[in-house]
């Protein structure tokens, strides 16, 4: 079963649903680890999607208020 619910829980990754999480009733330490490591991904990857749309929002308003140097031509 664990198998099954890795493959859905990467999928739903793969789909774009970074919130998903996984846990398995097994309370093999193994298991527990790869809970951990899998969940920290889909985190690492929640950050980064938000810092994207920081980075994004910046630029969006950079483009519309250049630096002085570049609009008076130094």
């Amino acid at each position: 079963m664990p198998i099954y619910k890795f493959e859905k829980w990467v999928s739903q990754l793969k789909n774009g649903n970074l919130n998903t999480k996984i846990s398995f009733r097994e309370n093999e330490e193994e298991m527990n680890d790869l809970t951990v490591e899998c969940n920290a991904l889909a985190a690492h990857y929640r950050r980064l999607q938000g810092n994207t749309a920081a980075l994004a929002q910046i630029e969006k308003e950079a483009a519309g208020n250049p630096a002085p140097w570049t609009a008076s031509g130094r």
